[in-house]
């Protein structure tokens, strides 16, 4: 379990021009609990996360690269960070991308423990701080709320005249995160892959009426010897080459509307900036794409006669 709570603005000073940065305070175990890692360096220590400990710093990769050329030497240097001298531990990189309550990304990170402002300090001040914690092996949300249940039962009987009344409420951080949003999308996909049925089934029915065009050529290749595997073979790979280009089209046009959209509503999506074309959506593509071109390619051929004619 770790600790945050937002520190807000701050005046970097020192190497160049004064800059004002967004900061947050965490705990030691923050980062490691996400799963981040430093770009350089490492994260803070729990000796560095007490009171009276050597002021300390990690900054974000995008200060590193603007304000200080993304040089490697600024590990172990000191900075000036509103009036203090902070030495800098690590870099945390450009991909960490963490939006919940009270918390963004931002371009300092200072160790919530040697805060010594008494109002956060105090019991029954509302100053308070935001956690998150990372379950063990075989534990769900069900016993971790048990365990919490507890926990607060033994703060009540230690302080009943301030922690009576509190409650724990555990919620898992992808709900935080995204909120309400999985039902629309769920809708949402539904409604495309109705749209995309409709699409294949207009297109099966204009490969069917191309095919009563072209049932003069059938009579002809069926005259000049051509077989039936050999004339579905045809139309197999007639309706694979549409299909794919069809489906490549279709990824060249999602990508633009993706980035349109993006542009447009950027706060529409949680997590919009995650949000792309990855293996996953080039998978079901071809895969789409395949089925679609066989379905296409198996539409029957109309029936042709054909009369004999000799002398007799």
């Amino acid at each position: 379990m770790t600790a945050y709570r937002g520190m807000g603005g701050a005046t970097l000073s020192g190497g160049g021009e004064p800059e004002s940065v967004m900061g947050e305070m965490v705990s030691a175990g923050f980062f490691e609990i996400l799963g981040i890692r430093p770009v350089l360096g490492r994260t803070f220590t729990e000796d560095e996360a007490r009171l009276g400990a050597n002021p300390t710093v990690m900054i974000g990769e995008g200060l590193w690269k603007r304000k200080f050329a993304s040089d490697p030497r600024v590990v172990g240097k000191t900075i000036i960070l509103d009036g203090q001298g902070r030495t800098v531990i690590g870099i945390i990189p450009a991909s960490f991308r963490l939006k919940m309550w009270n918390f963004d990304q931002s371009d300092v990170y200072v160790p919530i423990g040697e805060y010594s402002q008494p109002q956060f300090r105090s019991r029954n001040a509302a100053w308070g701080m935001d956690a998150v914690a990372r379950f063990k092996p075989g534990v769900s949300l069900s016993d971790a709320a048990q365990d919490m249940a507890r926990v607060n039962r033994g703060l009540a009987a230690a302080y009943p005249d301030i922690d009576a009344d509190i409650k724990t409420n555990i919620m898992p951080l992808k709900d935080v995160i995204v909120g309400e949003v999985r039902p629309a999308l769920l809708v949402l996909l539904g409604a495309v892959g109705f749209v995309l049925l409709i699409a294949c089934v207009n297109v099966a029915n204009l490969m069917l009426a191309r095919s009563t065009v072209r049932s003069r050529e059938f009579a002809v290749r069926i005259a000049l010897g051509a077989g039936q595997g050999r004339l579905v073979r045809q139309l197999l790979t007639e309706s694979l080459a549409l299909a794919f280009i069809g489906g490549a089209f279709g990824l060249l046009l999602a990508h633009w509307g993706t980035r349109m959209a993006l542009t447009l509503l950027p706060q529409a999506l949680p997590r919009a900036e995650g949000v792309g074309l990855d293996d996953r959506v080039l998978a079901f593509t071809l895969a789409a794409s395949t089925l679609a071109g066989i379905t296409f390619g198996l539409v029957p051929a109309p029936k042709t006669s054909h009369t004999s004619v000799g002398p007799h």
